[in-house]
């Protein structure tokens, strides 16, 4: 049985959690700040991503990218062969630099059991890295979650719930749960790979979704993602909020601590 933490502030949410009731915040809300304070919510790159394509004097041509046509694109050195500024050129130069955005509803808990010591880190934060996670010390409840359980009654839910009915006769895919891998970066691809630069991979989706700047590994984080709007992956989405008995069912404990 896979069980994750949920840590939430026990003075204002505790009835929430003992009721069933759940929230899903957005990538872009967690990104601008606006789905809650503290370290967790510190991230500005949530739901976006940068690959570089190509390198010094790669060529491309008939390029169409994000709805754009760009026509025949060339690195071209800007001095000449042995100069100072060519040799720069050659080691940076990035014909294409593409940012992709992407929101969806998310809920974010740690991956197992409820540990003392990690409520500890999530409160008070950690120093182990080179950058210090800063906790945040409202987190004075936690939830024990049973994962299979949690996954089955939100999508349930959100099958009742969605306007969309290829999502409420289950024929769209519109949840993703998995850890968080700490080792976001700008990523390099061939030249060439930018005729699909904007497609929504399977890789592309776990970039944009489930990877994070190594400063957050001490979360530990575990990640439950839903678009209740599979048609509309770039639109602005709300947070939503499912509730239900079978949500409840899957919590296994609940606890606080003096805050």
């Amino acid at each position: 049985m896979k069980i994750i933490t949920k840590y939430f502030n026990a003075e204002t949410q505790w009835k929430n959690y003992d009721s069933g009731s759940f929230r899903f915040g957005t990538l872009r809300g967690y990104a601008s700040g606006e789905d809650g304070d503290g370290e967790r919510f510190s991230d500005d790159s949530e739901g976006t991503i940068t690959t570089h394509y190509g390198k010094a004097g790669d060529e491309i041509k008939h390029l169409e990218i994000g709805g754009l046509s760009i026509g025949n694109l060339r690195s071209i050195p800007p001095a000449p062969e042995g100069t100072p500024l060519y040799e720069l050129w050659k080691e940076m130069a990035v014909p294409i630099a593409y940012n992709q955005k992407f929101d969806a509803n998310i809920f974010c808990a740690s991956l197992g059991p409820y540990s003392v010591a990690h409520h500890r880190i999530m409160r008070y934060g950690s120093n182990e890295l080179k950058v210090p996670y800063k906790g945040n010390e409202e987190l004075t409840g936690w939830a024990e979650i049973n994962v299979a359980k949690f996954v089955r009654a939100t999508r349930a839910w959100v099958m009742k719930n969605s306007a969309y009915p290829e999502i409420r006769n289950g024929s769209a895919p519109f949840l993703l749960e998995r850890p968080v891998s700490y080792n976001k970066r700008v990523e390099r691809r061939p030249i060439n790979d930018a005729h699909a630069a904007g497609d929504f991979s399977e890789d592309t989706i776990n970039r944009l979704v489930f990877q994070k700047p190594e400063r957050f590994q001490p979360e530990r984080e575990f990640r439950i993602t839903v678009s209740s709007h599979p048609l509309q992956h770039t639109s602005k989405t709300v947070p939503m909020f499912p509730k239900s008995f079978a949500l409840k069912r899957s919590i296994i404990r609940m606890g606080r601590v003096k805050p």
